[in-house]
């Protein structure tokens, strides 16, 4: 309140048509234009040489080729120069906002007082209820995340957890995709379990098979093998020359020799079409 009074006190004292300020300004670039040369083209036209290079200066529209008229609204030096050989005062050129007048209008008005509360009115609600903004619900998920102001940093990325392989012990694969034993030529069947593979090939497992075994005299010939019904069928001796088979390794991983392997022992119907 007192510095808008203050300035409108002083404005009045001013002389001039522009403020002090500007005036200032064109007591420098009426120095400066001495250093330049001056061709004159027609009334409002002239052609300044400044060093090496020549603007073209219009008085009536008021540019010069410099572009430092148009952007401040003072006249540059070139055109100061135009204006100083049609004798003609600097004032004139400048835009009109940096007018006393102008200057005057934008300090007329002042700041109306308020008087002290004591001096309200009692029992009266001079000031408005303020109720809070009403909230709205906008489409889709809310954020959790603030938004980062100018030159702060994002926030940290949390990193997923990477699948790791067993077998090679590197990030980004598993055993099955792994690459390291297609390359090195080892059976893919050592990592699979033999139960797997036996459900692959629609057969169960040797483990759950039920044999049973014929029961040969020692004191007939050798021919048809002749089943004691009234004992229980005994589990097949087998000498330890032959291969056993890999029922106990049910669910071990092996590589599919050992299948084939327990498909060649003897069983019922193998020794009946040895024997006949």
């Amino acid at each position: 309140m007192s510095r808008l009074q203050k300035r409108k006190q002083n404005s009045v004292k001013w002389s001039g048509l522009v403020v002090p300020n500007v005036v200032k300004g064109l007591d420098i670039v009426k120095e400066e234009s001495r250093k330049c040369h001056l061709l004159v083209a027609g009334e409002y036209e002239f052609e300044v040489q400044d060093g090496n290079i020549n603007y073209i200066v219009n008085l009536r529209q008021k540019t010069c080729n410099c572009r430092v008229w148009d952007i401040s609204g003072i006249p540059c030096r070139h055109a100061a120069l135009g204006i100083s050989h049609r004798r003609e005062d600097l004032d004139s050129y400048c835009d009109s906002r940096f007018f006393k007048k102008n200057y005057m209008k934008a300090y007329k008005y002042s700041i109306h007082l308020v008087p002290d509360p004591t001096f309200w009115p009692h029992g009266v609600d001079v000031s408005p209820t303020l109720l809070p903004p009403v909230i709205k619900r906008m489409p889709g998920r809310p954020k959790k995340s603030k938004r980062n102001e100018q030159g702060e940093e994002p926030n940290a990325v949390r990193i997923s957890n990477m699948v790791k392989c067993k077998v090679c012990n590197e990030l980004g694969h598993n055993r099955r995709t792994c690459l390291n034993i297609k390359n090195s030529g080892r059976d893919s069947d050592l990592h699979v379990p033999l139960s797997k593979l036996a459900r692959k090939m629609k057969t169960p497992p040797l483990a759950g098979r039920k044999r049973k075994v014929a029961v040969i005299s020692s004191s007939q010939p050798p021919g048809p093998a002749q089943v004691s019904s009234s004992q229980p069928p005994a589990p097949a001796q087998v000498s330890s020359s032959q291969p056993q088979p890999a029922s106990h390794l049910r669910g071990a991983y092996l590589p599919s020799s050992f299948l084939e392997r327990d498909r060649s022992l003897p069983t019922k119907g193998n020794e009946e079409q040895e024997q006949q």
